[in-house]
């Protein structure tokens, strides 16, 4: 079955209605998406691909929670410009309920952190290629540690916060933040892992040109 695109909320189908208009993405793949809403779905066991489309970081958590239930060992990268571990915050929760290992989660592209996050992700030994590593030692050299860690999963989830973009790109944003073909690289190079199950992305529905392109890069075709 092809790839399946779930919107949270009725202010994406602008979105949704230009994503369909699109014939195929730089890989040349024809884009061949069944689209639902998030109200009428129907979470079919099969091995489905789906990419969910969302304007809140919150409302992640059933998301991803509902995506680690009855797997053996589910991994998470986490791409955003934050590492929201704070109390409450998405990945906070994620780890208080054992909802995934520390050790599966891989954070990408954080660059804006508390001191007290920093010491948690240090002290934990946590997977975090910041920003600034990424600067460093280059993007491939990044993506190529990240598929090794991620070989190890048996189900991968793939969440994008848009957050992530610079602030000249997502005006909420800081300065400091990924290129849009930055983050396109990541998408292009991580999409080609077999053991990956979800998208998300997390963007305001006002940033529709930055939307469609990202969702469009995202789609995997059903024999890859």
């Amino acid at each position: 079955s092809n790839m399946r695109l779930v919107y949270e909320s009725e202010v994406f189908l602008p979105i949704v209605r230009r994503l369909k208009k699109e014939e195929v993405n730089e890989d040349g793949t024809e884009l061949d998406l069944e689209v639902r809403s998030n109200f009428s779905i129907l979470m079919k066991k099969d091995l489905q691909k789906i990419i969910y489309l969302n304007n809140s970081l919150p409302n992640c958590y059933k998301n991803v929670k509902g995506f680690t239930l009855g797997k053996n060992n589910p991994g998470f990268i986490f791409i955003s410009s934050k590492g929201h571990l704070k109390k409450n915050d998405l990945i906070n929760r994620l780890l208080v309920d054992h909802s995934i290992k520390p050790s599966n989660i891989i954070f990408l592209g954080q660059h804006v952190l508390s001191k007290a996050e920093k010491d948690f992700i240090m002290g934990n030994k946590l997977h975090y290629f910041s920003m600034k590593e990424i600067s460093m030692e280059g993007a491939y050299e990044v993506s190529e540690s990240i598929m090794n860690l991620c070989r190890n999963f048996s189900d991968l989830y793939i969440l994008i916060d848009s957050e992530v973009l610079d602030y000249t790109v997502v005006k909420s944003s800081w300065a400091g933040g990924l290129t849009v073909r930055e983050l396109l690289f990541f998408i292009h190079r991580l999409k080609r892992m077999d053991n990956l199950r979800t998208f998300e992305l997390v963007i305001s529905p006002l940033l529709a040109r930055v939307a469609v392109k990202l969702l469009a890069e995202m789609y995997v075709p059903e024999n890859q």
